[in-house]
């Protein structure tokens, strides 16, 4: 049996912790689970992996009345609102592929399928992402959470990038615009994509057809057991308390990732005693939104330049090389810094 349970809009945090209550509460009876929720209240929701005072500028989500929830999931920092629909697997192993690659093709296959019934051509993008044209439309995460395991996603049908910007701990300001953009670029929505959202009824319907589908079982609805719900009410205490929220994690990521095939960066190097600062989007492999600034002036012919150019040793030495007389393969490498940056977890999805 897969049960549906049509949560509706739950009030902070309780369309996160509803899929951690109904894996926690996991029994051998308990029927394999989707859920579908709204959350009523802007809110942020960052990965179990990451350090807090790394990842969120605390202090403007304590301005602007925006909670913050840790989840048990990995992954990166999400900003959450009433213009998303999630979307929630909690099943026993079983059900679902043994590699996690799998699981996110098999999830991302119902999410891709609701679009196309909508009329908006997405495609997966391995590892966990669903794209539209190169915009992200939909990032999943998955882990074992108590005797259960889940996938979880999201549908956007609307999504503000101003304050996803905002809500990020970067100390740049030249960084932070470019995150706007980026995310502005990079990232789309039911109302991007089709000129006006459709409702969440619609969605919901397509949803539910598209994971029977893809599950090859029909869904029954269903609702929470006194159990789930006694779960539910401890880890909305848990996953909002200072202790979880603030433990410190290992997850480094040095720049912000819009998708996986998007990062801004920035990077400060020495040229002849003189500071230089350049940053970036670097997207698949090659530079956009290119500032360059050498000292308090701005290098806007050189920064022209590098936009559009790929990241690489042989090609950034000939662009350098046609617009400075001196110091080539120092800008080169300045430049090529900007690539160098792997996640560095410590035990450890979006």
């Amino acid at each position: 049996m897969l049960r549906l349970i049509d949560a509706g809009v739950l009030a902070h945090p309780g369309a996160q912790t509803i899929y951690h209550a109904v894996a926690h509460a996991w029994t051998d009876e308990t029927p394999d689970t989707i859920v579908f929720a709204t959350p009523a209240d802007p809110h942020v929701c960052i990965g179990l992996h990451q350090d807090i005072d790394r990842e969120i500028d605390r202090a403007y989500c304590e301005r602007h009345g925006i909670p913050i929830v840790r989840r048990e999931l990995g992954g990166g920092a999400v900003y959450c609102d009433r213009d998303q629909l999630f979307v929630q697997w909690i099943m026993r192993p079983s059900r679902l592929p043994v590699r996690v690659d799998e699981r996110f093709r098999l999830y991302g296959a119902a999410i891709v399928e609701t679009h196309r019934a909508l009329g908006i051509d997405a495609v997966v993008r391995p590892v966990n992402d669903v794209h539209v044209g190169g915009r992200k439309v939909c990032g999943t995460g998955a882990a074992r959470i108590g005797g259960a395991e889940v996938v979880v996603g999201n549908f956007l049908f609307d999504f503000d990038t101003e304050t996803m910007a905002n809500v990020l701990r970067i100390e740049s300001p030249l960084v932070r615009d470019k995150v706007r953009r980026g995310l502005e670029r990079y990232m789309s929505t039911f109302a991007r994509e089709l000129g006006a959202a459709p409702s969440v009824d619609v969605v919901k319907e397509h949803c539910r057809a598209a994971c029977a589908r893809v599950l090859g079982e029909p869904l029954v609805d269903g609702a929470l057991t006194d159990a789930e719900r006694d779960a539910m009410a401890a880890l909305d205490a848990r996953l909002t308390s200072a202790a979880f929220v603030g433990e410190p994690g290992g997850l480094a990521r040095d720049g912000v990732k819009i998708h996986q095939d998007v990062w801004v960066r920035e990077r400060t190097s020495r040229l002849d005693d003189t500071t230089v600062r350049i940053a970036a989007c670097v997207h698949a492999g090659r530079l956009e939104d290119v500032t360059v600034r050498v000292g308090d002036e701005s290098f806007d012919r050189l920064a022209r330049a590098l936009d559009g150019a790929p990241v690489t040793e042989a090609g950034l030495r000939a662009i350098i090389g046609d617009e400075l007389t001196r110091g080539v393969d120092q800008w080169v490498d300045a430049v090529m810094e900007l690539t160098k940056a792997p996640e560095t977890p410590s035990g450890v999805t979006t």
